[in-house]
């Protein structure tokens, strides 16, 4: 089962090296965090980003039911992977 503070820590723990290369402190970064339009990475990155995440949580994420067009902060992020992981 997934909490959402084992997905924030998990989203964060993908994003560490970008944002520490932007010069952010993951401990520093609210969940209205624009994390494509920050531009700390791209849509490709974006992918690779749903793989680390996978891996952490030990949970296959069904890709088609992200809509990435709602996926521009950390909270809209961290509520779709909450919703998809633990079941209702």
């Amino acid at each position: 089962m997934c909490d959402e503070t084992r997905i924030r820590n998990a989203v964060l723990g993908a994003l560490r090296q970008p944002l520490v290369i932007a010069g952010l402190d993951p401990n520093d970064i609210d969940n209205d965090f624009d994390i494509l339009g920050s531009g700390i990475i791209d849509s490709l990155a974006f992918v690779d980003l749903l793989l680390a995440v996978e891996a952490e949580l030990g949970s296959q994420l069904e890709l088609e039911l992200l809509d990435f067009d709602d996926v521009t902060s950390l909270g809209a992020l961290m509520r779709i992977l909450h919703r998809i992981l633990v079941p209702a």
